[in-house]
């Protein structure tokens, strides 16, 4: 079987600059084990948003609410449970990557699985799978007919290992992952 998944290209160097980039020159407690908290820097500095104006002002108003840890992990899933919360919300990148809505995924992978179909797929999906997972298409239409239109010949050709390689700090992803 030929491998196609391009996960994790950067991926060392990524999580080496994440953790750079949360802390300053602070060092972990020898006592506690723990990096004091005033060590973190404020991680709505981590976020971006983009879409529409009215949808990017709404968006942050909510974030800002969040209470945002710069503990990467969790607060993509706390983005990630606001998103799904929230029909209408622009998209939200942290530290660069974006985080994803996990209900609107889950449901389509349900279905997908259920008919083994992925004619259907939504640009989300796509740009999920993608991302992620897959090989760069030159478009959704040509990821579709590369699988055939298949669920399961796109599971056991990528997505069967692929998922078992998303680094960890991308808990939103590892989330949607565990319903392949």
């Amino acid at each position: 079987m030929v491998t196609k998944a391009v996960t994790g290209q950067l991926t060392v160097f990524e999580c080496i600059f994440s953790i750079g980039a949360t802390r300053n020159k602070t060092q972990v407690s020898k006592e506690t084990g723990k990096v004091p908290a005033e060590s973190f820097i404020d991680a709505s500095e981590k976020i971006k948003v983009y879409g529409s104006v009215a949808l990017k002002e709404k968006t942050m108003r909510a974030v800002r609410d969040l209470p945002l840890t710069g503990i990467e992990p969790k607060d993509r899933l706390l983005i990630q449970n606001l998103l799904d919360q929230n029909s209408k919300m622009a998209g939200i990148l942290y530290d660069g990557n974006i985080v994803y809505p996990y209900e609107k995924l889950k449901k389509e992978l349900i279905r997908m699985k259920k008919t083994d179909s992925i004619r259907k797929m939504s640009k989300l999906m796509y740009e999920f799978l993608s991302l992620h997972f897959d090989i760069a298409h030159y478009n959704r239409e040509g990821f579709i007919d590369y699988y055939d239109g298949e669920y399961s010949s796109l599971y056991n050709e990528t997505l069967s290992y692929a998922r078992k390689r998303i680094p960890a700090r991308f808990s939103d992803i590892n989330k949607i992952a565990e319903e392949m």
